[in-house]
Parts: C-alpha cells; structure tokens; sequence
C-alpha cells in the first residue's frame, strides 16, 4: 500500500508531544488505565501519524493530547493502520484518523495545521 495516493489532505512533517490515553480493562474503575507518551511523524486536519514503542489495535477509538510546542489540544481518534518503525523512531508507526467530537478541540486543530501550513 502507498500511503501518500491514500492521502486526501495535505500532510505536514511535524515534531511534537502526543499523548495517548489506554483505556483500563478494569471494570471496577479501580485502574485508571495508561498513557503511552509518542512522537508525531506527520500531521493534518483529519489524520495523525505517530510513532510509539507499543503496538496498538487496529480499530481502537482513542483518547489523544497533541503539544505541538504551543497549547495542548485535545483530540479523539481511531487506529486506522499500525506497521514496524523501520526508520528507528520507535517500535511501530501508528496512523490515526481524527474523529469531528464533542468535548474535542477538534476545530482548534483544523485552524493549528491550517497555520502551520501557510507558514511552511
């Protein structure tokens, strides 16, 4: 598969903090599950590609905090491919769709990337 003819929005190469929320598998919510801490790879309005040292589940609807070296913003998305890190950045590169949802700071992100991409 060639990502870049799968690519329907423009993407930007772009350093940054990404945290990732892992859901507990305690029903007794006595575990609050983790947070993998990753680096971004790529990014645009509707998509995110990290690299991180855990594999995740391909489908897993996730929790993400993006600090792109300004304000953190708050995001949902889903595992939509995971594949080994050949370029040594981690244990796996992950590409996440970015979900439009309530209680996200979803349009904060759409006019962050539009920003950064006129600057670039």
């Amino acid at each position: 598969m060639n990502d870049q003819n799968q690519r329907l929005w423009t993407r930007l190469t772009q350093t940054g903090s990404i945290f990732i929320e892992m859901l507990s598998e305690d029903i007794s919510g006595t575990d609050p599950g983790k947070i993998l801490l990753c680096g971004a790879v790529d990014i645009s309005q509707y998509g995110l590609q990290v690299s991180v040292d855990e594999e995740l589940v391909i489908g897993s609807i996730l929790r993400l905090a993006v600090d792109l070296g300004g304000s953190v913003v708050q995001l949902v998305g889903e595992v939509k491919w995971v594949r080994r890190d050949t370029a040594g950045k981690g244990a796996y590169r992950v590409g996440f769709k970015i979900f439009e949802s309530d209680g996200t700071d979803v349009e904060q992100w759409k006019n962050l990337i539009a920003r950064l991409a006129q600057s670039a």
